[in-house]
């Protein structure tokens, strides 16, 4: 009786384990979404205003380009002073453009690179949100095959061996924690075994 009084805490411990980090590690995974999502809402808002600045640069460029053939018509058709003051007009308004241009095609570039800054967060939130359960699980995985599993594992002979010693146990019960225990800490050499993988090629293989 003692033995399985023994044994019950120890399913009821593993439990509470098992809830409280499946828990911990849903919540944070949802926050990892909350902040990958705005992350993005900020990634699409600098798109969306390198866009507009890049559309108001380009208007520039079009009005002037616009003075510039305006500038050319005059200077054919007129002569004298005035035909000075339109060339003289025309090379002002020509610096005037290159310096628009240039600012229109760095704004292009901006655009750009928050546009495929803005397509790499969309990928990662795609990866992330379809596996969150996965993350979840080998995180679940490792910690349960870290130091709260030694821990457990250390309790359950400790149990056993008392057990024993006072006369209370069975050598099947012994028999069995320690199949238990050894089971638990080769978890990553059977599935090798049964998958025929190495421990790389499984994300949630640990490492022990």
């Amino acid at each position: 009786m003692v033995t399985l009084n023994y044994r019950v805490i120890l399913v009821i411990f593993c439990y509470m384990c098992i809830i409280n980090a499946a828990t911990f590690n849903n919540a944070i995974a949802t926050s990892a979404l909350i902040e990958a999502s705005d992350q993005m809402q900020a990634a699409q808002d600098a798109r969306d205003t390198a866009y507009n600045e890049y559309k108001a640069s380009q208007d520039k460029v079009v009005d002037i380009n616009n003075q510039i053939s305006e500038l050319q018509t005059l200077v054919a058709l007129t002569s004298g002073t005035e035909k000075q003051e339109a060339k003289a007009r025309l090379v002002e308004v020509r610096a005037e453009a290159s310096i628009i241009k240039a600012d229109r095609d760095a704004k292009w570039a901006t655009f750009l690179e928050t546009k495929e800054t803005l397509f790499g967060l969309q990928e990662q939130f795609t990866l992330s949100s379809q596996d969150t359960i996965g993350i979840s699980l080998c995180n679940i995985t490792s910690i349960l095959s870290g130091g709260i599993a030694k821990t457990i594992a250390t309790i359950a002979l400790v149990s056993v061996g008392v057990s024993m010693l006072l006369g209370k146990t069975s050598w099947m019960v012994t028999f069995t924690t320690s199949a238990g225990v050894v089971t638990i800490f080769s978890t990553q050499k059977i599935i090798q075994f049964i998958t025929g993988g190495s421990g790389a090629s499984n994300a949630c293989i640990f490492s022990g």
